[in-house]
C-alpha cells in the first residue's frame, strides 16, 4: 500500500476479479478480516481505546457534508476515527464517524464492536475524552473495566503516559499509508476499508518477525 500508485479500479480488470464482486467486498470489509494474531494467546484480552482526527478540504468535493463535522476542540472540519488495540499494538475495532459526534458516544460502538471482535476483552484503557457513563455502561454490559488514563497535571511538554502510547503509536503506523494520511472518500465504510488494509499489512509484518 505505502508508496504505490494509485488509478481506478477499471484499470486493473485484467489483474483483478470482476468488479461486481470487488465492489461489494471493498465496501463492506469481513468483520473478520484483519484478525490474524500472533502466537502465544491469553485467555484474558486487554485493550487500549484512542480516536483520532482527519481533516478534509472543504474545496474537494468527494467528502459529503452528511459524513463530516465539526470538532469544535480541535478546530478540524473532518471525521474521527476512533480505534480500539490490543498491548500489542494489532487493531481490534475501528468506527469511523463524523467529527462533530462526542467521544463518549462513538466509545459505546468501538466497545461493542471490540467486544465482538475479542470476547474475552476484559480490560480497557482509555483516554479523559472517554469518562463518564461510558465506563459504567462498559462494566454492566460487557464486564469490561475501564481504567481512565490521565495526563498529569504538573507535566509540561510531551509526556510518555501509560499504555496510552500503544495506540497513539499504531496510529502513527497507520497513519504511515498514504491512502489514511489524508480523508477523501466520499463513504465512511471506504475509509473503514483502508484502515482494515493498512492493519492487515501491520498484522502480516508482526506474524513475520
Amino acid at each position: 500500500m505505502e508508496g504505490a500508485a494509485c488509478c481506478r479500479l477499471p484499470a486493473l480488470v485484467d489483474r483483478l476479479p470482476p468488479l461486481r464482486r470487488l465492489g461489494p467486498r471493498h465496501r463492506q470489509p469481513h468483520p473478520r478480516a484483519a484478525r490474524p494474531r500472533p502466537p502465544g494467546r491469553r485467555t484474558d484480552r486487554r485493550a487500549v481505546g484512542r480516536r483520532d482526527r482527519l481533516p478534509v478540504h472543504p474545496r474537494r468535493g468527494t467528502v459529503g457534508r452528511e459524513s463530516r463535522g465539526w470538532d469544535h476542540a480541535k478546530k478540524v472540519n473532518g471525521r474521527k476515527r476512533h480505534i480500539a488495540v490490543d498491548t500489542l499494538g494489532l487493531l481490534l475495532a475501528v468506527p469511523v464517524t463524523p467529527a462533530s459526534r462526542q467521544d463518549r458516544v462513538a466509545a459505546v460502538h468501538l466497545l461493542r464492536r471490540a467486544h465482538s471482535a475479542s470476547p474475552r476483552l476484559s480490560h480497557l484503557w482509555a483516554d479523559g475524552a472517554y469518562t463518564g457513563a461510558f465506563t459504567i455502561t462498559a462494566q454492566e454490559q460487557h464486564g469490561v473495566i475501564v481504567e481512565i488514563v490521565q495526563r498529569p497535571d504538573a507535566a509540561t511538554g510531551f509526556t510518555v503516559l501509560r499504555r496510552r502510547r500503544v495506540v497513539e503509536r499504531t496510529l502513527a503506523w497507520i497513519t504511515r499509508h498514504r491512502r489514511c494520511a489524508r480523508d477523501h472518500e466520499r463513504h465512511l465504510i471506504h475509509h473503514t476499508a483502508f484502515i482494515h488494509w493498512a492493519a492487515i499489512r501491520l498484522m502480516s509484518l508482526h506474524l513475520t518477525r
